[in-house]
């Protein structure tokens, strides 16, 4: 009955554990990487810390923290993909990645818009920025939920926890109750 009960609050634990995992979720906005943190419960990783490193070389770009809604936002820095690791309180850690791919081309910063007088239409250039952009805005929130389903705790990720430790105790104390019965039967025999 005390080992049930062992088991109980540890398994306990463990789902407690993971009901507090941070998630980070970053992406490219135009000339700026958006970094959002949040709880596997929803609520913001606010003030967390955020650490950008290059992803080839390994070396730290920036460090910032998050806001009260959990977001940090920086310039797209020119790199190989990045490797933003999120540090939350109590030692909660996470972190992504965005592929050199999604942080596109060149820098935008640098150019003009043109004069309205002077409005053509967009070139394809553009036109695909433009397309990208909508997208990416419109997937952010699929893409959240997605995060949050899959870090989220159901009763039958529990349930078969229990039943995975259960089985392994049950199988220990069969093994050891063999032990026993074959060295008691040793001792028995003349």
């Amino acid at each position: 009955m005390r080992t049930l009960f062992i088991i109980a609050i540890l398994s306990l634990l463990a789902a407690a554990s993971h009901a507090h995992k941070v998630n980070v979720f970053a992406w490219v906005e135009g000339d700026q990487v958006q970094v959002e943190g949040y709880f596997s419960d929803g609520t913001p990783c606010k003030g967390a810390k955020v650490e950008v490193y290059d992803l080839q070389s390994g070396s730290k770009l920036l460090e910032g923290s998050t806001d009260e809604e959990g977001i940090f936002s920086f310039e797209r820095p020119e790199a190989n993909g990045l490797r933003i690791v999120l540090i939350g309180s109590m030692g909660h850690r996470a972190e992504t990645r965005i592929g050199p791919e999604e942080l596109g081309g060149e820098k935008s910063a640098g150019e003009t818009a043109p004069s309205e007088t002077a409005r053509t239409a967009p070139s394809a250039s553009e036109l695909e920025s433009i397309v990208k952009k909508a997208v990416q805005e419109g997937i952010r929130p699929l893409i959240r939920m997605m995060e949050e389903e899959r870090s989220r705790v159901r009763l039958a990720d529990l349930i078969g926890g229990l039943g995975y430790i259960a089985g392994v105790w049950g199988t220990v104390m069969f093994l050891l109750a063999r032990r026993r019965q074959k060295s008691g039967d040793r001792n028995v025999r003349p």
